[in-house]
């Protein structure tokens, strides 16, 4: 049975906090000065930098 099809903002919901969490584990664990973790912090909370993992997600999503 076919799953039903979700709206865009469903499933931008349903992954973006995993996103989020993911992007910010990953550049507070680099070895570099806690003021550029900062720095790449506050610039991954801009959020321009979801579009890719959402596409790979659609993907997965669309290929089951």
């Amino acid at each position: 049975m076919m799953e039903k099809l979700r709206s865009f903002p469903e499933f931008t919901d349903t992954h973006k906090s995993m996103v989020d969490q993911e992007l910010l584990r990953l550049a507070e664990g680099l070895r570099c000065p806690q003021v550029l973790k900062d720095a790449m912090a506050y610039s991954l909370k801009a959020g321009g930098k979801r579009i890719r993992p959402m596409l790979l997600f659609a993907v997965m999503d669309a290929f089951g």
